[in-house]
């Protein structure tokens, strides 16, 4: 009887590849792909979305810039109609035109969820992988709205922090999608039906802040975001204080706490060795845990995934 380590799977002409030779090709391609600094088989940011960092990039955007944006998407302007007339906005009264639904929301609020809602459409899509796919874009999503609120705690940079978390984890379905294009190149040797979630899981795990940094690079974004993603789960790396990556990895804690696109861990981190560096105390941790539980969710609640 075959034990995990030896599990086999069949392929389609009945010849055998063992888990491991399986794993050792896919790692193979996967470094072959990040260390040929070829970066061709990326995409391109959505154009709406490349529209929308310009004018966060523009100290002097305006609210008229900004709707005009929205009106070349009525289904991305239908939905920031909709989340200002939200409960989570409170607005009070009706709010029926684009310039005062960005009022309501922030200008900067709605040039993130116009990326954010943008990327969705082109990035986070995939007919295998629908499930996954879809509880990825919740823990970025929570992951952002958590950025950007701890930002707000410590008098860090705002504005960034929320594109922080919703990209710490980008690297996950460009690999999910480098993977389909390796199995329609070469068939026979790896093919997305012998890829449980298990060795999934072990490849997005290892590959993704790697992958996340050239997307972040190919974007032109800056090197304070590309740091944050390439070392959001190790932001002392080098004994140096990466603050971005420890504000997002940080968020990434407090979303496997809450159980936002992952399984819940209970687990109290109030003497983790990331909230010294940010100044976060011990009576900062405890607000910080109890606000963002409930206002993460009520955020998430506007959106569809």
């Amino acid at each position: 009887m075959p034990n995990d380590t030896t599990k086999r799977y069949a392929l389609e002409d009945d010849r055998i590849l063992p888990t491991d030779e399986l794993k050792k090709i896919i790692k193979l391609e996967l470094s072959k792909w990040l260390s040929s600094d070829k970066d061709a088989d990326l995409p391109m940011l959505p154009h709406i979305a490349a529209q929308a960092v310009v004018l966060m990039n523009n100290p002097q955007s305006s609210i008229t810039e900004v709707a005009q944006l929205l009106e070349q998407d009525q289904v991305l302007a239908a939905q920031v109609i909709k989340l200002a007339n939200s409960p989570f906005y409170r607005s009070i009264k009706d709010v029926t035109t684009l310039s005062r639904a960005i009022l309501v929301i922030g200008l900067r609020s709605v040039l993130d969820l116009i990326f954010s809602i943008s990327l969705q459409g082109k990035v986070f899509r995939h007919p295998r992988y629908s499930a996954r796919m879809s509880a990825l874009w919740r823990h970025s999503m929570g992951a952002a709205y958590i950025c950007r609120e701890i930002a707000k705690g410590i008098n860090a940079n705002v504005d960034i922090a929320f594109l922080f978390g919703l990209l710490h984890d980008i690297g996950k379905p460009l690999i999910i999608d480098t993977l389909t294009k390796l199995s329609q190149k070469n068939p026979d040797q790896i093919s997305l039906k012998l890829i449980d979630d298990t060795l999934l899981d072990e490849i997005l795990d290892e590959f993704h802040c790697s992958v996340g940094g050239l997307i972040a690079r190919k974007w032109g974004f800056p090197d304070k975001l590309r740091m944050a993603i390439v070392y959001h789960h190790d932001p002392l790396a080098d004994g140096k204080v990466h603050k971005g990556a420890l504000v997002t990895g940080l968020a990434d804690l407090f979303c496997h706490r809450f159980g936002i696109g992952v399984p819940p861990v209970d687990r109290d981190f109030s003497d983790h060795p990331w909230l010294q560096p940010l100044g976060i105390d011990f009576a900062t941790y405890l607000a910080l845990d109890e606000q963002l539980r409930d206002e993460t969710q009520a955020f998430l609640e506007q959106f569809s995934f």
